[in-house]
């Protein structure tokens, strides 16, 4: 792992990208990691564009500001693809989408980069029976960062303990099936 891995995680308010943030943050924190997590909000009301920040290291993190070329970029709605760069060719791209990794370096003009595509909306609302589309996208990305960044194994772990009290044994059974999912379906291309 490089000193510091940087992700962004771009979604809209009620798709879960803080928590998304916050259960990345917390595994590689429980596997002994030095982390920083945070948000930035416009309107903080549900459907607005809102940004997580997460960062992961071996080493004590000195810096505190706004990441602004991360190694991985999350898109966890499409329709904020505008928003996506990729201008390394050691970065990642993840975007929740039905369409194919290859359209969408098309559609952003890519030429570098690594770019993965999971349809995390279509996973949840087959399983959950709502558009939750973070814990495929978790799935997506242990399977894209690799285990040096986080397990899935550690990530589902990670979710009982943060999530399954407040929302109850089947739904967090159900949480764990999106995430496999997300695991399984990503696609690179």
């Amino acid at each position: 792992m490089k000193e510091i891995f940087e992700i962004t995680i771009i979604g809209r308010g009620g798709q879960g990208s803080k928590t998304t943030s916050e259960v990345i943050a917390s595994t590689a924190l429980r596997a002994g990691k030095y982390i920083q997590a945070f948000s930035e909000y416009g309107a903080e009301r549900t459907g607005a564009p809102m940004t997580s920040y997460v960062r992961i290291s071996d080493k004590p993190i000195t810096i505190h500001c706004t990441i602004i070329d991360p190694d991985l970029t999350v898109i966890m709605d499409d329709g904020l693809l505008e928003m996506a760069s990729c201008s390394r060719a050691d970065q990642m791209l993840i975007v929740n989408t039905p369409k194919e990794p290859k359209e969408i370096k098309n559609i952003l003009g890519l030429k570098l980069g690594r770019v993965f595509a999971v349809d995390s909306t279509k996973i949840s609302i087959e399983t959950l029976g709502m558009n939750v589309p973070n814990t495929p996208t978790l799935g997506a990305i242990a399977k894209a960062a690799g285990e040096k960044i986080v397990d899935k194994q550690q990530l589902e772990t990670e979710l009982r303990a943060k999530l399954e009290k407040k929302i109850g044994k089947d739904a967090m059974d159900k949480n764990i099936v999106c995430l496999n999912r997300g695991y399984d379906e990503v696609k690179e291309g």
